[in-house]
């Protein structure tokens, strides 16, 4: 049975992320249901803002445009070796786009090439997604990556671990941990 990296009591229902009460599965669910519906807001969403931005020299931004150019021969090799039909890339800084390519294929068996506008179908980016959104924070100092996350989340205040039996007989504890979960 999947639990969604919750920890499965014997009677067969989960705990939270607090340890404090017992949630039913349905309710991990729901969680997790609210969560996919707020990506695909944010998905669909994301393409209209981005049509919106003004674009400037990459030099006005910061950047060096060979160095954008490797932006441009990574995604290449990566289409002629066949890793993936087409990418479009963008590099963005200050809220202007200093960067904009798209190469390959949207549709390789039709011969259809990529376009800045091409939609893309994506799937499993939370963790891509929360990354770049902590990073930002990181960058603005709103947070360090050495805070605890029980800081912003308060749920991860008291945490407990699973640890091994230390006896070939011994059943596995919870503990406390030793230290508090960091950014």
């Amino acid at each position: 049975m999947t639990n969604y990296g919750r920890s499965l009591t014997t009677n067969g229902r989960y705990l939270n992320g607090d340890y404090r009460r017992l949630a039913p599965p349905q309710e991990d669910i729901m969680r997790r249901h609210h969560a996919s519906w707020l990506l695909v807001a944010v998905l669909f969403t994301a393409p209209v803002a981005a049509q919106d931005l003004p674009t400037a020299p990459p030099e006005q931004l910061g950047f060096a445009p060979d160095r954008l150019e490797r932006i441009v021969a990574l995604a290449e090799d990566a289409v002629e070796r066949g890793e993936v039909a087409g990418a479009v890339t963008l590099v963005a800084r200050l809220g202007r786009v200093g960067h904009l390519e798209a190469v390959g294929w949207r549709d390789r068996e039709a011969g259809a090439p990529m376009e800045t506008d091409t939609l893309f179908r994506i799937a499993s980016m939370t963790k891509a997604v929360t990354s770049v959104a902590v990073m930002q924070l990181y960058e603005s100092g709103a947070l360090s990556l050495n805070d605890p996350v029980s800081t912003f989340l308060p749920a991860f205040e008291g945490q407990r671990v699973l640890t091994p039996p230390t006896e070939p007989d011994g059943e596995y504890r919870f503990e406390p941990v030793r230290r508090p979960i960091t950014i």
